[in-house]
């Protein structure tokens, strides 16, 4: 995935978005139901509070071909949830996939053979939100 971001800056903003469907940094998020309605067989009151877990809606096998295989050819990987949806959608998504894709590529410009000192450490770590237990990179010019 690093040379062909490397080799292909065109192509960061759909590898941007793969890796965000694949290990999306915020897991779930909590709704309030704003009338009576059923989930699955699940009655659910005006009022009552749902979890949606958005990290297992991206890895909806009816949505997402081979869901729990990290593709960068993925043709709708930009069908994720990661940022939500409808009237919640993330007003910094924009924002977040731009500093995204503008960090990776002047990284891999000036560090082509930069690597992770511990690939365990680096684990994401947390339920609701996401992030790396310990990120340790080698950087060599």
């Amino acid at each position: 995935m690093r040379s062909e971001a490397r080799e292909t800056p065109a192509r960061l903003p759909v590898i941007v978005d793969e890796i965000l469907r694949w290990d999306a940094p915020v897991q779930s998020c909590t709704r309030f139901a704003t009338r009576p309605t059923e989930i699955a067989g699940v009655a659910i009151g005006e009022g009552e509070t749902v979890q949606c877990m958005l990290g297992a809606a991206n890895r909806d096998p009816d949505r997402f071909r081979d869901p729990e295989r990290l593709d960068t050819a993925r043709e709708n990987s930009d069908e994720h949830l990661s940022f939500g949806a409808g009237r919640h959608f993330c007003l910094g998504a924009v924002m977040a996939r731009m500093e995204t894709e503008a960090a990776l590529k002047a990284v891999l410009e000036a560090f082509p053979s930069a690597t992770l000192v511990d690939l365990d450490e680096a684990r994401p770590t947390g339920h609701e939100f996401r992030r790396p237990g310990r990120l340790r990179v080698r950087l060599r010019a």
